[in-house]
């Protein structure tokens, strides 16, 4: 996975671009996402592996590395 940072923005923004325009959501559940994905590594239980290959991530469930790291698994 890569992009998954589960972190507010810079700023107290919660994505990484801009806000969106009232009367659209704003990742008004953030705060429970690293819980949320954590649920979901132990139902894996190791069946599948999943990497995350994200540069900053508030994730800590999922095995680490690096983009380059994880393009070169086979």
């Amino acid at each position: 996975m890569i992009g998954y940072d589960c972190a507010p923005g810079a700023n107290g923004a919660k994505h990484w671009h801009a806000d969106h325009p009232k009367g659209l959501g704003n990742a008004g559940m953030l705060a429970k996402w690293p819980e949320q994905f954590s649920k979901v590594a132990a139902q894996l239980n190791g069946k599948v592996r999943v990497v995350n290959a994200s540069r900053s991530t508030a994730l800590e469930c999922f095995e680490r590395m690096s983009l380059d790291e994880a393009l070169r698994l086979s």
